[in-house]
């Protein structure tokens, strides 16, 4: 059995939750209910679990949460699960646009990602993006320097009315890729909120929000 979370929202807005349960005729579903624990396992909220089709809703707390299923066999007897990992509702919420999907690095050629950045603030706020390549390959010094260039603003900013950001990332991979064809390369975004942080002070985890992809590098041979 598994829980996963679909439509997961803002710290505060309605989150969706399904049930993937493979051997779910095992299971009284009637008897099924879903709650939210902390840290130490206290229950803070009850899920609205709607056992027919197995979809829950809740609004997510502030605090990291993980699920707890309980219920009962088929047979009659009791039983527990909880997710493996903890939960932390976003203030931030990044997504790729358009919902393109991309898995090769092309030798010589420049790949163009274009990001959305949803936030629940007010208009004008700004954010920090880093972005980290995993790939690295050696240079004609012997020393080592990363593979795929990534080129994007480091500071990106609202200028709409809507809580939305758009900005994008290139990955340039260079023409000779001897040392790193055919290997995965793994990049990862991450946005930190700016506005309301001070300086040198620590960020807190709900305004923080990533995306990670992984990319083949490839090489195709050219026709005469």
């Amino acid at each position: 059995m598994s829980i996963q979370i679909s439509s997961f929202q803002f710290s505060g807005d309605i989150s969706t939750v399904n049930l993937i349960i493979p051997l779910k005729k095992r299971l009284n579903l009637t008897s099924l209910g879903l709650t939210l624990v902390d840290k130490s396992g206290r229950h803070l909220e009850n899920v609205n679990l709607v056992t027919s089709n197995l979809v829950g809703t809740f609004i997510p707390p502030l605090a990291p949460f993980k699920l707890k299923l309980s219920g009962s066999t088929a047979e009659g007897h009791p039983f527990q699960r909880i997710s493996p990992k903890f939960v932390t509702a976003k203030n931030v919420l990044l997504r790729l646009q358009g919902g393109q999907r991309y898995n090769t690095l092309q030798c010589g050629r420049t790949l163009r990602l274009s990001f959305v950045l949803d936030y629940n603030g007010e208009s004008g706020e700004s954010f920090g993006v880093t972005v980290n390549s995993s790939l690295v390959m050696k240079t004609s010094s012997n020393t080592t320097t990363t593979a795929i260039q990534a080129r994007y603003r480091r500071i990106v900013k609202n200028r709409l009315r809507d809580p939305e950001v758009f900005f994008t990332v290139w990955l340039k991979t260079p023409r000779d890729v001897t040392d790193i064809l055919d290997k995965w390369n793994t990049m990862k975004v991450t946005v930190k909120r700016r506005s309301g942080n001070k300086v040198g002070s620590a960020v807190s985890q709900a305004d923080m929000t990533s995306y990670t992809n992984h990319f083949k590098v490839t090489c195709p041979i050219r026709g005469p």
